[in-house]
């Protein structure tokens, strides 16, 4: 007997919900397979990894599906029959299958390409860290060049599967003099905002990483460094005007500035 089954990736609302049809006799791992075929993955992730929950919320609830928790609740077993959950035809107008994607997915995500980092000599040899005052030392990029298909690989991104949440309210009253004002805005108004949301796998804070130099900002998936970031005065940009970043590079003040955060990426191996 087949019955359908409105599934949800979790974090998303009612209109991303989609139907997957499946017999009662086959395997959740089989409905684990027809749910990766409906969602945007990469294409090495296995539907295995998929961890889903049986749920019973009626399709007009969007607030209860935003502050759904799953940790306490048992994950329906890859070796178990689907009539063995549903052995009733499941309600209507309900989502019966909330889907989490595993934190690897991500990572997965992000790996798309390959950065290669040399291992033949140490990028921050020489490389001193001054308090007050952080110049790009350590070894410049060999070029800067512009992402040319970066808008084509955005265009391709299925963001109608990726959670959505309401606008943040920003707190504008920052009086910027320096970088430390401008650091506390980000903080507050994004990286604050950031982990209430994708937390607690997802940490952005000012941790400071394990090689010479300390960014601004890091996020932290799961303990693993994925992300370093860096905050400038708007006046970092003044003097770039029409040109890219490329010819900006090529300048004394764009270069300490690329410079800086290319050795906060390639000390720590990281793509972004």
């Amino acid at each position: 007997m087949s019955i359908t089954l409105f599934c949800l990736v979790k974090g998303n609302t009612t209109a991303n919900a989609f139907p997957v049809h499946i017999d009662k006799g086959q395997f959740v791992g089989d409905l684990k397979d027809a749910i990766k075929e409906k969602i945007d993955v990469p294409a090495n992730f296995k539907a295995k990894d998929l961890k889903l929950w049986k749920k019973e919320i009626p399709d007009d609830q969007d607030d209860l599906l935003s502050n759904l928790i799953l940790n306490d609740e048992p994950e329906l077993l890859a070796t178990r029959e689907i009539g063995d959950y549903w052995t009733e035809k499941p309600p209507k107008r309900h989502i019966h299958v909330i889907v989490k994607l595993p934190r690897k997915c991500l990572e997965c995500l992000l790996g798309r390409g390959v950065v290669v980092y040399s291992t033949t000599h140490n990028i921050f040899s020489g490389l001193h860290y001054l308090e007050d005052h952080y110049k790009g030392c350590g070894d410049p990029p060999a070029s800067v060049q512009l992402w040319g298909d970066f808008f084509d690989k955005v265009n391709q991104f299925r963001f109608d599967q990726q959670p959505i949440f309401e606008r943040p309210k920003f707190n504008d009253r920052f009086a910027v003099v320096d970088e430390e004002d401008v650091r506390n805005a980000i903080n507050v108004n994004i990286c604050m905002i950031l982990n209430n949301l994708t937390g607690p796998d997802y940490v952005y804070s000012r941790r400071p990483t394990d090689t010479p130099g300390i960014p601004d900002f890091t996020c932290h998936l799961v303990g693993s460094l994925i992300l370093v970031i860096e905050a400038k005065r708007k006046h970092v940009l003044e003097d770039m005007g029409e040109q890219t970043f490329p010819e900006f590079y090529n300048t004394s003040k764009g270069k300490d500035v690329i410079q800086q955060i290319y050795n906060y990426m390639g000390g720590n191996e990281l793509r972004y």
